[in-house]
């Protein structure tokens, strides 16, 4: 019985490698890796100018990505753990400017569980971390959380301090660019749903 052998496959030529060019973005001596970066250098420029902010710093170079992709900056000397609170920031100022704002906090604790002993163990306290905290002109207190996406954590966070603080309301807001601003998660959830209405009205008819 005659042995098959199997013929050596022909070696496929290696494909050239690819050079990836990554592109820069220089403005007033600062090189960024993004035009986003950039453009956001020009609008906190125009700031400081109108004296609105005294300083700002914006990572250059290759970013490290992390968990949720956030950027951090820094403006008045305040790091803040994203693009997103920091534009926050600068709307409170503008807040705060046009007689809207009394005061306001950055990174307010409110205890949910004090430290404890537990089985001879000392367990650590467990705090929520408010991003903003404003006296409003009206009298009323704004808890608010610069973020994207309300996290599992988040949620139950917020729950317990609703919980343990009856007059505290804690708000998730996001900027919408269509919208050009800072929405609750509630009303965007709102207006996602009335548009979808409007559509399946329009396809209805």
């Amino acid at each position: 019985m005659p042995i098959l052998r199997r013929r050596a496959a022909a070696a496929k030529p290696k494909a050239a490698a690819r050079k990836v060019s990554k592109r820069t973005y220089e403005i007033d001596g600062k090189t960024y890796s993004s035009k986003a970066l950039k453009d956001y250098h020009a609008e906190l420029s125009k700031y400081v100018k109108s004296g609105l902010i005294k300083s700002f710093g914006l990572p250059e170079g290759t970013l490290a990505k992390s968990k949720f992709h956030s950027i951090k900056a820094t403006i008045d000397g305040i790091e803040f753990d994203s693009l997103n609170e920091s534009r926050y920031y600068i709307h409170v100022l503008e807040e705060v400017k046009a007689g809207n704002i009394k005061s306001f906090e950055l990174q307010k604790a409110y205890e949910i569980v004090p430290s404890h002993i537990r089985r001879g163990k000392k367990i650590r306290k467990m705090e929520y971390l408010a991003d903003f905290v404003c006296q409003m002109s009206d009298g009323t207190e704004r808890v608010i959380d610069v973020k994207g996406v309300e996290t599992d954590v988040f949620k139950m966070k917020k729950k317990m301090v609703e919980y343990l603080y009856p007059n505290v309301e804690v708000q998730c807001v996001r900027y919408v660019v269509k919208e050009k601003a800072w929405l609750t998660t509630k009303e965007c959830k709102a207006r996602s749903k009335a548009q979808k209405a409007s559509k399946g009205k329009k396809l209805a008819g």
